[in-house]
């Protein structure tokens, strides 16, 4: 088959692999903490038209692009002002760390979308999933008649 239907269809393949970025961005534009996706390129290698190998010619083809990466956009969004005593935002770089009180697996979130968690007698800083917001010396917040004393991590 032709070498320019192959071209051809991998473009289509990228910008099919575009629009469900883009699809997937718009659907989360109401997503708390979301940060947008994006795609980058890169191009094929070219290649001599002249098959032999016996004279170089100038004429190149080239055999299209592909997609690189998905990369995650970490700038900050719009900052909103709430209701609530126990949302937090990031302005610049940086996460918030969470620490699932089960499993003690640590996870990384921009959201900062927090309530107050009750167990046993302590009242922690969590989010909506119940994972401990973690103190910039890894410790669980915990909550001192409703304020948050720590450093926030």
């Amino acid at each position: 088959m032709n070498a320019s239907f192959y071209v051809a269809a991998l473009g289509a393949c990228n910008q099919q692999e575009r629009l469900n970025v883009v699809a997937n961005n718009l659907a989360n534009i109401n997503t708390e903490g979301y940060q947008t996706k994006d795609l980058s390129f890169i191009e094929l290698m070219r290649y001599n038209l002249n098959a032999d190998g016996k004279e170089k010619t100038k004429l190149q083809a080239g055999a299209g692009s592909t997609y690189k990466a998905v990369t995650t956009n970490f700038q900050s969004g719009a900052i909103e002002q709430t209701e609530s005593q126990y949302d937090y935002a990031i302005i610049g770089d940086g996460f918030f760390m969470l620490q699932n009180p089960e499993t003690n697996e640590i996870t990384y979130t921009r959201n900062g979308h927090f309530i107050l968690s009750k167990h046993g007698e302590n009242s922690y800083l969590a989010n909506e999933n119940g994972k401990y917001v973690l103190s910039t010396d890894k410790k669980p917040i915990v909550l001192v008649d409703g304020e948050v004393k720590d450093q926030i991590g």
